[in-house]
Parts: structure tokens; sequence; C-alpha cells
């Protein structure tokens, strides 16, 4: 089934197809609202609120524009409101409607999936934020240069520029963090060593006085065997 056979059905109230036209990007959308409210605890809750808006807000969406794209807009914007607000207001009856047309593969296997990144999301955190929202629609939700401008409000130039020099920032940012971790590690190591050694040098060594039992019998022998005679040589 094609995209505009699936929104068609989905304006219908056709869960199923609903699902269908979504599934494919929750990944991306999970990885996009961790990156942009920067807190990866929130993703599931930003993008259930989202998802709301956009079956709500589906009956107005424009079929010649690609559906992708809007979307990100609805995740990111939410995402910019959730982190103003910190709130949590959507209603329980929207949150089960929504859940109930998704398919059975949940949000919360998505976040686990974020996480494999979370090294990279923790370096877009140092970002300014045009530049982590740019980066974030180009590479993790996948849109082209001129989709992110477009879902940003932003000139097609300004996007390509701001994409070289955070993709800079972010690389300074990773080789940093990778030196960090092995310095971490070889102190780590280091430590361990260290610890092994001392662990070593007091551990209590065999007492000299104490002599094993084969030694005090054999001292005991030699102690209590007689001296022998000479043999006394006469003439005849």
């Amino acid at each position: 089934m094609d995209q505009p056979e699936l929104i068609a059905r989905a304006r219908r109230g056709d869960g199923v197809a609903f699902g269908a036209l979504v599934e494919g990007d929750l990944a991306a959308m999970v990885r996009l609202a961790t990156v942009v409210s920067g807190n990866p605890a929130d993703a599931e809750d930003i993008v259930q609120e989202a998802l709301t808006k956009v079956l709500q807000s589906l009956r107005r969406f424009d079929e010649s524009r690609p559906f992708r794209p809007w979307f990100a807009t609805i995740v990111a914007n939410q995402a910019r409101n959730w982190k103003r607000s910190r709130g949590r207001r959507m209603r329980l009856v929207e949150r089960i409607a929504v859940q109930a047309s998704l398919p059975v593969r949940s949000v919360d296997e998505l976040v686990i999936e974020a996480d494999e990144a979370s090294r990279v999301v923790e370096a877009l955190q140092t970002l300014e934020r045009l530049d982590r929202e740019v980066l974030a629609l180009r590479f993790l939700v996948g849109l082209s240069e001129r989709e992110s401008a477009d879902a940003l409000g932003l000139a097609l130039g300004t996007v390509k520029s701001r994409t070289s020099r955070a993709l800079a920032k972010l690389r300074s940012q990773l080789d940093s963090d990778q030196k960090t971790a092995r310095e971490s590690d070889d102190r780590d190591h280091d430590g361990e060593v260290g610890k092994r050694q001392v662990e070593k040098s007091q551990a209590k060594p065999p007492n000299p006085s104490r002599a094993s039992k084969s030694e005090q019998s054999q001292q005991t022998n030699r102690a209590s065997k007689p001296v022998g005679t000479r043999r006394k040589w006469t003439s005849k």
C-alpha cells in the first residue's frame, strides 16, 4: 500500500493504516526527540504526543509534499515545547487511542535502539541548538538538505553551512570523548595492576623459624647418631 493510500485510510480512522504510515520513521523520530529535548528519558512521551498531533492534523496535510519532513517538524516542535515546559500534558484517552493504532512493536523498543547511539547523542548536546537540530534532521531522520531547510524554516545555504560547521565540531567532540575514555580505561588498568602488586607485597611470607617436620627429623637423627670410633692399630 503506497503512502497516499495509507494517508487516505488513516484520515478515515483506520488505525492500522496510520501505524503503517509512521512505523518506518519511529526510530528516527525517537532519536530526533532525544537530541532536540536533550533528555532521552522523555523521548517516548514526546513522540507519543507528536503522534497525537500528526493524527489530528492529518486532514490538513498537503499530499503534494513528502510526509517524513512534515512528521519530523511536528516531532521537533513538540520536543522544543517539552524542553521548555517539562510537563506531560497528554490526556490518557488520547494516549491510549494512539497506542492502539501503533504496530505491535512499541516505542519502548525504539528507545533502546536510540540508546545504542548514546555517545553521538551526548556529543550532539554540546552543540548550539540550531546546529544540533540541523544534524539531527540530516543524519538521524535522514532528510535532505532541502527538506531540512523546509522543516526548520531556514534558507538552503544556511543549512549547508550549518551542517559543515556542526559536523566539524561534532567530530572534534567525539575525538575528545574517545581520548578521555581511553585515558580513563588506562587509569583503571594501571590501578588494577597496582592493586595486585600491593596485595602481592602484603602477602605474609613463610616463617623461616618453622622448619618442616622432615627437616626437624633429619636434624634430630644427626644429633643422636653416635660418633664413630677410630680403629686402633697394634703391632704384632
